[in-house]
């Protein structure tokens, strides 16, 4: 990442420097801008004039402008500008003005930026030096926008551009450099300072000899590390090397002192070299089990006939660094001990040492260099097997089989086992060591409950164990114990002859064809959906069955009996469909009185003959019906009758009224509205009867005579206006 100069904002006013004299000569050179984000541009752009805002009054554009960044780059310096239109309507012809210490650096005129939008443009200038410039940006500096803020159109600032600061540093050479080995000086070349500098040079001298080097880099940006390097084929004797960056002091930089880097080696005779070899690699315990910390022991000897220089030792497990250390210089003939520590997992694993993995040392010979080590760590395996469960038919309990082993040849030490209903912990036990190839049988009795249950074991359930086969100490199975079935069935009689309110005898069964006892449950009775009795049981075992009788008082309009079992849900089925339904039929009654007649015309004090007559014209027969004969409000006679469906009866009654004038006789069936009918409105019949005044009688015996005399009498009429004569 380059890093930028900073910017710091003042209004200068000061003359033009002399170093900034070359910007007048080089302005004519900058012609490019790189826009890097362009507005959307409409199908036809509005004028530059004010625009509606929508709310009848007049929307101006507001140009900005930023100095956003100045930094050196490959060719110049670039320097970013960014245009942004904060008004309310769009502006076009937007011309842009950028000065250096005065000299006009870039002057265009813009399309149009719409309102809300921003463009950023990337000056390229020529190399502006170090030290203090002088930086104006300008939008619309002849303000030919019409804007709502002329305010904010110029940017100015000082910016202090930086220098670079090259170091050098030389990689230290082995030190069994033989004669006529091709050695490689290399040197690493970094960028401290705050600028980035160019065509960066680096020449390296050995023994006062100038060397050809590696071409570093055409530029180096602040922070950045580049490598260069020059080869040679190594001659006997001391020898002086160094490595200068920048040599002819072509970049300006903040410190020349750190631009050099040598040292002083020593080329042996060929023949005499180090030789380090991996001489041994072990293990304590040598047979570990899973869970052990062992430690890995290795040894480096040097076999050759020159010191061996410190260097890289690693030491892998299955194909990763465990470790990685140094080794320090080790004479001919000396070894050195190292160890590290490892906690054994179940399994074959591959453990292997490398001394100089680099190859930074230069020894007789590579080949023994490595040392590799098969480890087997045996692990128990312990599994559950043979699940199995019984019981499941009947009682409080069923019974969980299941045998505990170890598949593996190596003991297993003391663990558990741990059965769970439902995911619900039921027992934990502890058993002791277990010999490889052996197990045990284990019986638990569970409580035995309706539904669908899972019955899990597991076999070490913390995990304390290292174990070669994880996956099968756990088992899990499902069991189906069932539910209460509870079933209900009527036995309901032809219904073709009874009578309205008569009362039938219903015969139901309830029974529970389940596995388990039901509890707690209602059953219903219903006539058309209607519920007309209710009876809660306590319980019904499996298998069993009752039988009840429920009387039932015939309802007129009746279509339907029905008959539900748990009819509040209460016990847990596999089949819900606990109602059974009956058509009955049960018709209606609809009394009337048919007719009503009262005798000639009754005369006071004479008896005289009140006929009529009732039916049954509905479809449902009555019992016990009453009839009333009643005379000015007043019951006369009463009948109790049994109207079968479509029967009519006469009825007769004898009265004599006690005096004349107007009579109301009234003839009304099921006067107290005891049944329902069809039509209520044609129960009764009314008659207005004139009774007249009584007829004088007179008999030859010389008086009236009573009802029960045998003799002979004829009608007299009475002359009131004489007395009568014996």
């Amino acid at each position: 990442m380059c890093m930028r100069p900073s910017l710091r904002t003042k209004s200068p006013e000061r003359a033009e420097s002399p170093e900034r004299s070359h910007l007048r000569g080089c302005a004519s050179t900058l012609v490019l801008a790189l826009v890097l984000a362009v507005p959307l541009l409409g199908a036809a752009m509005a004028s530059e004039a004010p625009a509606d805002d929508g709310g009848g009054g007049t929307a101006f554009a507001d140009l900005t402008i930023a100095v956003r960044d100045v930094y050196r780059d490959l060719n110049g310096h670039q320097i970013v500008l960014d245009v942004q239109n904060i008004g309310e309507a769009g502006a076009d012809a937007v011309r842009v003005l950028l000065l250096v210490d005065g000299v006009t650096v870039y002057d265009e005129t813009l399309g149009w930026l719409s309102a809300g939008n921003a463009v950023a443009y990337h000056v390229m200038t020529a190399d502006l030096g170090y030290g203090d410039i002088h930086v104006r940006a300008e939008v619309d500096p002849a303000e030919t926008v019409p804007e709502s803020d002329e305010t904010n159109n110029i940017d100015e600032r000082i910016v202090v551009l930086g220098h670079p600061d090259l170091t050098i540093m030389l990689r230290p050479l082995p030190t069994d450099v033989q004669a006529g080995d091709l050695v490689l000086f290399e040197a690493a070349i970094t960028n401290i300072g705050d600028s980035a500098a160019r065509d960066v040079q680096v020449v390296f001298s050995l023994d006062g000899d100038d060397r050809t080097a590696s071409f570093a880099t055409w530029l180096l940006h602040p922070g950045e590390t580049v490598t260069s390097w020059s080869e040679w084929t190594a001659t006997e004797g001391e020898h002086a090397l160094s490595v200068r960056v920048d040599p002819t002091d072509t970049v300006p930089e903040t410190d020349e002192t750190n631009n050099k880097h040598g040292y002083t080696f020593t080329v042996g005779v060929d023949g005499t070299r180090p030789d380090l070899a991996l001489s041994a690699l072990w293990i304590e315990p040598s047979h570990p089990r899973p869970g052990d910390l062992v430690r890995i022991r290795y040894q480096v000897r040097n076999v050759g006939d020159a010191d061996a220089a410190g260097t890289d030792l690693l030491l892998g497990l299955d194909g990763e660094t465990l470790v990685e250390t140094q080794t320090g210089t080790i004479a001919p003939g000396d070894a050195l001990t190292f160890s590290a520590y490892w906690k054994a997992t179940a399994g074959w694993h591959s453990i292997t040492a490398v001394v100089d993995p680099y190859d930074d040392v230069r020894e007789t010979s590579e080949q023994n260099n490595f040392a590799s080590l098969k480890v087997d760590v045996a692990a128990p395996d312990l599994a559950i097997d043979k699940m199995q469960v019984s019981g499941t038919d009947s009682g409080d309990t069923f019974t969980l089989h299941f045998e505990v082993r170890n598949l593996a040849p190596t003991e297993a030490p003391a663990s558990s086992y741990r059965v769970l209903l439902d995911d619900a912990v039921v027992t934990e036990t502890s058993f002791g060591p277990l010999y490889g190839g052996t197990g045990f049988s284990v019986a638990v009795d569970l409580p035995r409950s309706p539904g669908d249950h899972v019955v899990s074991i597991q076999v070490d359930p913390h995990d304390k164990l290292n174990e070669g086969d994880e996956t099968n100490n756990h088992v899990r199975h499902e069991v189906a114990l069932g539910h209460p079935e509870l079933t209900i069935r009527a036995a309901v009689p032809d219904m073709s002859g009874v009578y309205y309110g008569d009362l039938v005898p219903l015969r139901i069964e309830i029974a529970n064809t389940g596995t388990f006892p039901a509890h707690g449950f209602a059953w219903q009775a219903l006539a058309d959906f209607v519920p007309f009795h209710e009876e809660t049981i306590k319980a019904l075992e499996s298998g069993n069955r009752l039988e009840t009788t429920l009387w039932w008082q015939v309802a007129p309009g009746t279509g339907s009996l029905a008959f539900r079992v748990d009819a509040h849900d209460t016990v847990k089925e596999d089949d819900e469909l606990n109602a059974v339904a009956y058509s009955v039929h049960i018709g209606t009654s609809d009394l009337l009185i048919e007719t009503l007649e009262v005798s000639s015309t009754p005369e006071a004090g004479q008896p005289t003959s009140i006929s009529g007559r009732v039916a049954n014209t509905g479809t449902l027969g009555v019992r016990y019906v009453t009839v009333q004969l009643e005379i000015d409000g007043q019951v006369h006679k009463s009948w109790t009758l049994d109207l079968v469906p479509g029967m009519s009866t006469d009825l007769h009654a004898d009265w004599t009224p006690g005096d004349d004038g107007t009579r109301m006789v009234r003839l009304i069936v099921d006067p107290s509205d005891r049944f329902i009918e069809t039509n209520e409105s044609d129960n009764e019949r009314v008659r207005e009867v004139e009774v007249r005044e009584a007829t004088p009688w007179a008999c030859n015996a010389g008086g009236p005579f009573t009802d029960g005399m045998k003799e002979t009498c004829r009608e007299v009429v009475l002359d009131t206006t004489r007395p009568l004569r014996p």
